[in-house]
């Protein structure tokens, strides 16, 4: 495929994936659910080219930066809260469920154990996209969602190294248990490490510059960096990529500024979700491909598919149910007395691993060949069967976890609501708090002393009776008044700028500096109601 048609293909896929996000939720399902049905369905179109992206620029320019993202805007005080779980989620679990899953694809494929196990390690890694956008949704526990994606974040990195192991005793010929248990190692300790190291190093060059345009790019290259430099030395570039984005986000609120901080945050949500996108639809549009390479008949590939899905949703289902010990270091429900790992909460858990595109890229990532120049045995069926299970996992548990969450009572939207409403509060009572201080530091007239004090004390009284009571309707009219007069003085204000650019009394980089201030300050003016 040439640049231009590659280039095409982006497009169309970028369009595809607006329309099918919309969509999405306009009737309410993920968005990743869509987009990989979307994908298959655009296969099957006479005249579309496949896109065949190199398996290494997929880790490198998705995968790497994609949880990168993820960590970097994770919980990370939810995350250490439940490091214990996330631990096993991440590490036991994933030898496990690979282990069973390549058991699964030897007796029923009849793939040789290193082929197998390569499988069962793909599929092995979770992907919490789909889950987190229901959960998040619903108001499950936050508790919930931190270990779902915790263990998204590390298990996908051990996974991917479990892959490397298998591909390498598959290519060379050879196995040995202890130069495969010091790859692993290295591997996985020697990824966390480069990664710590590269976002250190990343902060430290951040104290020294104020420019926001540096400071963005140091944030884009930071995971690729960090990939670069594990993959280079035999180390996971993807947990790399996680643990320079788990050292970089607790982090940004000391050594970025408030506002740059905001325009890197919308620039990584942008971009997580056009990677998202493009991973998706790129995971759809193999099936064609996928299927006509296979030679096994409809039957047999339906019957492996089935066994391996079994397979891969029952050891999780029954780790959750069976060993409740696991999951003791999960706190209590703030405010209430019943803990939360509870057989529904666990069960929930369960059927919250799902597949994505992580798990295909890691089967992508399969050498066509081996160091004799004999080709990888059963590569096109493991790709084949990791793309249906991926699709199973995504349409059957992807769609049924909001029903199944209701069900066992684990919904709570309001206690979200509550926490934000008392958050906003106790952050104006903080301010309050040191009003008098800053006011005699920074020497301000009375005039604007009494005016901070009037704009704080509104805000925790709005917010207070929000999350004593509901909300005082009194304060809230009185909101909304000043809300709408003061959208209508920051429209003016906006139109003046635009004049003075239009006019040339003011450059347009000048202009725009203003008018993002001012967009800011709508964003403040427009708080949810």
């Amino acid at each position: 495929m040439s640049p231009i048609h590659i280039a095409e293909t982006l497009v169309l896929l970028l369009a595809v994936a607006l329309a099918l996000t919309w969509v999405s939720r306009r009737i309410g399902i993920p968005y990743p659910v869509a987009l990989v049905l979307g994908g298959i369905g655009i296969a099957f179109v006479p005249g579309i080219e496949t896109v065949k992206p190199d398996p290494d620029l997929v880790l490198l320019l998705f995968v790497a930066p994609l949880l990168y993202a993820d960590a970097f805007f994770a919980p990370v005080a939810e995350l250490a809260r439940n490091a214990r779980s996330i631990a096993l989620l991440a590490s036991v679990l994933v030898g496990v469920t690979a282990g069973v899953v390549a058991a699964a694809a030897h007796f029923v494929l009849d793939l040789g154990w290193g082929p197998s196990f390569a499988l069962g390690a793909a599929l092995a890694a979770t992907d919490a996209v789909a889950p987190v956008q229901v959960l998040g949704r619903e108001g499950a526990d936050p508790r919930l969602v931190a270990v779902i994606q915790g263990e998204s974040l590390l298990n996908d990195g051990v996974a991917f190294a479990l892959v490397k192991v298998a591909v390498s005793a598959v290519v060379t010929g050879t196995f040995s248990v202890a130069s495969a248990g010091g790859k692993l190692a290295l591997s996985i300790v020697g990824g966390i490490a480069i990664g710590f190291a590269i976002a250190a190093f990343v902060v430290l060059i951040r104290r020294r510059t104020g420019d926001s345009i540096v400071e963005a790019a140091l944030s884009l290259v930071t995971p690729l960096a960090a990939y670069i430099v594990a993959d280079r030395v035999g180390a996971s570039g993807i947990l790399a990529a996680v643990a320079a984005g788990l050292w970089m986000g607790p982090r940004s609120h000391s050594v970025v500024e408030p506002l740059t901080r905001v325009e890197i945050q919308a620039a990584w949500q942008l971009i997580a979700y056009v990677l998202n996108s493009l991973l998706f639809l790129i995971v759809g549009l193999q099936m064609h491909d996928v299927l006509n390479a296979v030679e096994l008949s409809a039957g047999k590939v339906a019957l492996a598919s089935g066994a391996i899905l079994v397979a891969l949703v029952g050891i999780r289902i029954i780790w959750a149910l069976t060993l409740p010990s696991a999951w003791q270091s999960v706190r209590r429900l703030v405010g209430r007395e019943n803990p939360v790992s509870t057989r529904g909460w666990r069960l929930a858990l369960a059927w919250s691993g799902v597949r994505g595109s992580l798990a295909l890229a890691a089967v992508l990532s399969l050498p066509t060949t081996t160091d004799a120049g004999k080709p990888f045995p059963g590569r096109d069926v493991i790709v084949l069967i990791a793309l249906i299970v991926i699709v199973a996992t995504l349409v059957i548990q992807g769609l049924t976890l909001r029903p199944l969450m209701r069900a066992l009572g684990l919904t709570d939207r309001e206690q979200a609501q509550h926490e934000e409403e008392y958050a906003r509060a106790r952050a104006a009572e903080a301010a309050l708090e040191r009003l008098d201080e800053v006011a005699r530091e920074h020497e301000l007239t009375e005039t604007s002393r009494n005016w901070l004090e009037g704009e704080y004390a509104f805000r925790r009284d709005r917010y207070s009776a929000r999350a004593e009571n509901g909300g005082d309707p009194e304060l809230e009219e009185r909101h909304r008044r000043v809300a709408a007069a003061d959208a209508e003085l920051l429209d003016a204000a906006r139109d003046a700028v635009l004049e003075l650019e239009a006019r040339g009394d003011v450059r347009s980089n000048v202009a725009q500096r203003v008018l993002r201030d001012l967009d800011l300050d709508s964003a403040r003016v427009g708080e949810r109601d």
